[in-house]
């Protein structure tokens, strides 16, 4: 069986980064889907999904093994946006500061082996340095790179590629492609959450949105049964701790090898109130309502993909009376979302299947023009 060597975020024990992984199984099941670091022989690279453009051709995420082959595709991924990523982070932003004169102190600090330990280890959080900065290099290295196809989780990653003269295809987020075992429509009274922990890439460090949330689900929905599921193991913290102040909570602790289990509960909630973004990306998968948690502006891409936007909002922007008046929606219009969700997500599945089909069909005919 040929080979595709997979380029993506698999390293790190999160489960969103694994459904991508998986959904690519199954959109290529005629091939072997390989991690690039392990494949030194397969002429096709997958950029497989995740919001990893231009960040996974950069030298200083060698993670990523997004080395070049003679085929090159992106799988549904997600772009990351300069007017969010390049605006300050933080006080004593030094990587911004740096970045305005176009000097990448990140790819210094990141090639130094010495240097990133000594600053991983002894740099103040309230000093931003690591975090990524968007160059217009950065931009014309995707154009530089020699892709055959590309194809993006949704309209806001394509607008922003299209300002660089770059075409691409809107196809929704590959994990979109996985399938619970069974869907349910009926309602069970049961609400999954899913948070992050706090992270200088957010639009904000605060967490009192957690605050006020746990307020909502006691005040709003005490006699429901509500299951915390983190989707990082770094995450278990902040999900143990708002599941010790939620009223008839749990703690579901997940790995990539539970997806059917995952996936089981997700579709058998009533709805899904989802900080990490493959929690609403599952989420829709299973035909289940969401509340999404934006932290950044990825969540907004995705739901646009789906028409699902006016079911997002900011960490930031999170107040007891916006929340309610989310959750009410939600509540108001349950038939109505579902179908809609069904047909979004069979649209979308349809145009993963019709790319990953042109990727085979490239594939195919280069072998016989060899």
């Amino acid at each position: 069986m040929e080979t595709l060597a997979y380029c993506g975020s698999i390293w790190s024990r999160n489960v969103g980064d694994e459904s991508i992984y998986l959904a690519n199984h199954k959109l290529f099941s005629d091939y072997q889907i390989i991690p690039s670091r392990h494949d030194d022989h397969s002429n096709t690279l997958i950029l497989g999904g995740g919001t990893i453009l231009p960040r996974a051709l950069k030298s200083e995420w060698e993670i990523y093994d997004a080395t070049p082959r003679a085929h090159n595709y992106c799988v549904g991924i997600g772009v990351r946006d300069p007017d969010y990523w390049n605006q300050a982070k933080g006080a004593f932003d030094l990587r911004q500061s740096l970045g305005k004169r176009g000097i990448n102190i990140s790819r210094r600090i990141k090639g130094n082996r010495l240097l990133s330990y000594v600053t991983d280890r002894f740099t103040p959080d309230s000093l931003i340095l690591t975090e990524e900065y968007c160059f217009e290099e950065d931009f014309e290295a995707i154009s530089q790179f020699g892709f055959d196809r590309i194809s993006v989780r949704g309209p806001q990653s394509q607008e922003i590629l299209r300002q660089y003269d770059i075409e691409s295809t809107v196809v929704g987020d590959p994990a979109l492609y996985l399938e619970p075992p069974e869907y349910h429509s009926e309602q069970t009274n049961e609400i999954v959450v899913c948070l992050m922990k706090p992270y200088v890439g957010k639009w904000s460090e605060n967490t009192d949105y957690i605050d006020v949330l746990i307020s909502s689900l006691n005040e709003k929905y005490a006699e429901s049964k509500v299951t915390y599921m983190p989707f990082n193991h770094s995450d278990i913290p902040v999900n143990l701790a708002a599941a010790q102040k939620t009223k008839n909570a749990d703690l579901y602790v997940t790995n990539h090898l539970q997806f059917n289990e995952i996936l089981s509960k997700i579709s058998q909630a009533d709805f899904v109130i989802g900080e990490r973004l493959h929690s609403v990306i599952l989420s829709a998968a299973c035909h289940t309502p969401f509340a999404a948690l934006s932290y950044r502006p990825k969540h907004h891409d995705f739901a646009a993909s789906i028409d699902m936007s006016e079911y997002v909002l900011k960490t930031i922007d999170v107040t007891p009376d916006r929340l309610h008046a989310l959750l009410d929606t939600i509540q108001s219009d349950y038939i109505s979302i579902l179908k809609s969700l069904e047909q979004e997500v069979s649209i979308k599945r349809k145009r993963l299947e019709s790319f990953a089909n042109e990727v085979t069909s490239d594939l195919i005919s280069s072998s016989y023009n060899r």
